[in-house]
């Protein structure tokens, strides 16, 4: 997820990325609007259809954005326990968006085809470098999704000992044997 404060050696389109998830994570996607967006932002309301053309292209943008970053952040991810610490510090808050980007996307169209691309291709992809199955990423993906919104409801959930649970349970010992050979690499989308 973006780094609190707000830097302030962002360009105004990525001022206006940062300002839509600070509001959705605080407000809510129903309170969530472009003038406030554009406050939070600093910048004027206009600009927001200047650098997006709506709303909703705003947070098609923005899902777009975190996947960027989250792709980044993997490639650093070497060990099994970087990758649960990294699950356990970001879940909360990537769990409470997508809530809200989920709200949101059963009225806006072209941001729920965002998000079923982004699960399709995004995620799956940044499993792609654990010697894993297909069907076991997809159960993994949904195993760490549930933790994620029992998490932002319980907050005394166990949370690594469960991530570690289920990649014990799902990713069996293919995925422990990956970790053990050498440094992962995300390697780009066959299509």
């Amino acid at each position: 997820m973006l780094p609190q404060p707000m830097p302030a050696d962002l360009g105004t389109r990525e001022k206006l990325l940062y300002a839509a998830e600070e509001c959705l994570l605080t407000l809510g996607h129903a309170a969530t609007t472009v003038k406030e967006v554009a406050r939070v932002a600093g910048v004027n309301h206009g600009l927001v259809h200047h650098y997006f053309g709506s709303k909703e292209q705003l947070f098609v943008e923005l899902l777009r954005y975190v996947c960027k970053l989250d792709k980044e952040r993997m490639k650093y991810i070497v060990t099994r326990d970087q990758l649960l610490d990294m699950l356990e510090k970001e879940l909360l808050e990537d769990a409470r968006m997508m809530v809200e980007i989920h709200a949101m996307a059963n009225q806006m169209p072209e941001l729920r085809a965002a998000l079923a691309d982004m699960f399709r291709d995004h995620v799956v992809d940044l499993w792609r470098p654990y010697p894993v199955p297909y069907d076991t990423v997809w159960l993994l993906i949904s195993g760490i999704s549930g933790l994620a919104m029992l998490s932002s409801v319980v907050p005394d959930l166990p949370l690594r000992r469960m991530l570690d649970e289920l990649f014990t349970k799902l990713g069996g010992p293919e995925l422990d044997q990956a970790f053990a050979r050498e440094p992962l690499s995300i390697s780009p989308s066959v299509k």
